[in-house]
């Protein structure tokens, strides 16, 4: 500052209509101008952050099993273990668009400086409360990967809970359906679109990953191809829906689908690449959910790596603001700004992972007709995912870091 006044002045001869006991009016000006626009700054940075920051309307109830005896308010613990529910969706207006095809956990444990990355599968069977009545809650088995989208549809179920309404009730009907089956303590989540997610690797430089066994996936879904007939007549269409459903049905139109090669070894991915590794499911060599969620969990740690290779961590406000359209979340600016503060700390924490699959805890089964995956070992009584529950506390305890 003492630089600025001794400099300023030896060069009034710039400006001779200006007398220098107007001086004071200018620099007054001046600094009026320079607060104004730094406010103006910031002012946008809320809005096009808030664009993205939801709440929710009132507390959810909770999916955790509850003590039959009433326990005292625990004193808040600034230590205590946390989780992010990662949400991974399509882009708006696309059919399904709000179906969650990555559904994850970052678990943060700040007393023992480490995360555990938890994979959900999307067809895991939840009961969800979609139906308040005087008598209490009403629930509907559904998809764990629909939670989002029907939380999001104002229009259906209207009678549900209120806090799974409004901006917020994707997000937190999400979040319930998976502290359900984790047992574990959900209070944030952050839900992405496909655009959103090429953009973020984008601006990182590309991701690194490492691919442990090549694959090819002949039927990768091409965005925008999904009602192209391929040169069918309506006839031959009307044959070929009569004839064959599912999966040979999507296959029967080759044009609307590309082939992707991944060969074994370390690659840097762009966006767009990184999104197809990560979603790709139909390879016979390394094709299905529980391949496709060890996929995206490597992609997460390759963001990972790159955040901290750049330092990138000061910057996720400004990218967040960039990607606010395409982003929802219930993470308060002061909660982001905390971990940015913290981000030397958070940084170093080593990652653990966790698939949930059925070589694990889960099992194949049907419900109306269609494929979904239930607890290997349902308790009896209102929490058949009880056994999951230990599973998964055991598997991070376990976890040799």
């Amino acid at each position: 500052m003492k630089h600025f006044v001794w400099y300023f002045p030896q060069h009034l001869h710039f400006f001779p209509k200006l007398q220098r006991s107007d001086w004071h009016r200018f620099l007054f000006a001046l600094l009026a101008l320079t607060l104004f626009t730094i406010s103006a700054t910031a002012t946008f940075t809320w809005l096009s952050l808030s664009q993205m920051i939801v709440n929710s309307t009132e507390e959810a109830p909770s999916a955790l099993p509850q003590s039959a005896e009433p326990t005292p308010e625990p004193t808040p613990d600034p230590l205590a273990a946390y989780g992010i529910a990662l949400l991974g969706h399509g882009d708006p207006g696309h059919d399904g668009g709000l179906l969650t095809d990555s559904i994850m956990v970052a678990y943060v444990q700040p007393r023992e400086e480490r995360v555990t990355l938890i994979s959900l599968p999307r067809d895991i069977w939840v009961e969800l409360p979609l139906l308040e009545t005087d008598e209490g809650l009403e629930y509907k088995g559904y998809k764990i990967n629909a939670a989002y989208a029907i939380g999001t549809d104002q229009r259906q179920y209207p009678n549900r809970p209120k806090a799974f309404t409004g901006e917020a009730g994707g997000g937190t009907l999400a979040k319930y359906a998976i502290e359900q089956v984790t047992g574990l303590h959900i209070p944030y989540f952050l839900a992405v679109n496909f655009s959103a997610f090429e953009t973020a690797i984008d601006q990182l430089g590309g991701i690194t990953v490492t691919v442990p066994r090549g694959f090819v996936d002949d039927y990768y879904p091409i965005p925008g191809e999904e009602e192209n007939t391929c040169d069918f007549s309506e006839e031959d269409i009307e044959a070929i829906t009569a004839t064959v459903s599912g999966e040979q049905l999507e296959r029967a139109f080759p044009c609307r689908y590309e082939r992707l090669v991944f060969e074994a070894g370390t690659h840097t991915l762009d966006g767009e690449t990184a999104l197809k590794f990560a979603r790709s499911r139909h390879s016979e060599q390394s094709g299905g959910d529980f391949a496709r969620a060890a996929r995206q969990q490597a992609v997460v740690q390759g963001i990972k790596q790159q955040v901290i290779n750049l330092n990138f961590i000061p910057k996720i406000p400004g990218l967040l603001q960039t990607l606010s359209w395409n982003v929802t979340t219930d993470i308060q600016p002061s909660q982001l700004e905390e971990w940015i503060d913290q981000s030397d700390e958070l940084q170093t924490y080593p990652f653990s992972q966790i698939v949930l699959s059925t070589q694990n805890v889960l099992k194949d089964g049907r419900s109306g007709g269609q494929y979904v995956l239930l607890p290997a070992e349902p308790a009896a009584g209102e929490y058949p995912w009880l056994e999951v529950h230990q599973w998964i506390q055991t598997e991070i305890d376990s976890t040799d870091l």
